[in-house]
């Protein structure tokens, strides 16, 4: 059955609210595993991820080992227009909780798309194809329009799809690997 994107956004939220922390913890540990074996991690300098959220993939992890790799690390603060651009995370940075509950950059230093090597992009669900179901804004898929990086996302089993069940727009941008936790991880 179709449902609107956001009948499938609450209906996942709903399955991961459920989600036992030490079973999100486990699957998290997993992730991070696969994540840091990657040609894309390896191969990338500058990094660009989310501070998450309670419900999503916890983020800190990726950013430590980012730091602890040398790696450029770079969040997500929202512009006019339902745009977006990544400003560098360091020991400097400062960050402020927007209307939507998100922490985002007080200035810094702003990469550009063709500065970024790898983003790790953040999602409810996941379709075995490679499409995401987002939080709602479509700040990722405008970014990833224009972007020419490797993108991957993370996903808890809870999140994967093996059918497509809310509808694919033509702005709909896929995702070049998505990495799901196994239950047996």
């Amino acid at each position: 059955m179709l449902l609107t994107k956001k009948e499938a956004r609450q209906k996942i939220i709903e399955s991961l609210i459920k989600v036992k922390p030490a079973e999100k913890q486990q699957a998290e540990n997993s992730l991070y595993c696969q994540l840091f074996q990657t040609r894309m991690w390896h191969d990338a300098a500058v990094v660009a991820v989310t501070v998450s959220q309670a419900i999503e993939i916890n983020t800190e992890p990726i950013i430590k080992q980012a730091h602890r790799e040398n790696k450029v690390v770079c969040i997500p603060r929202t512009l006019p227009s339902w745009q977006m651009e990544f400003v560098e995370l360091n020991a400097q940075t400062t960050l402020k909780k927007t209307d939507h509950q998100l922490l985002e950059p007080v200035g810094g230093n702003v990469f550009s798309a063709d500065e970024i090597n790898l983003i790790v992009v953040p999602g409810v669900s996941y379709t075995t194809d490679g499409y995401r179901l987002g939080f709602g804004g479509g700040y990722y898929d405008r970014y990833l329009a224009s972007y020419a990086g490797d993108t991957i996302s993370l996903a808890l089993p809870e999140q994967q799809n093996t059918e497509i069940n809310w509808p694919i727009k033509q702005y709909d941008i896929k995702i070049k690997q998505i990495l799901v936790a196994t239950e047996e991880d």
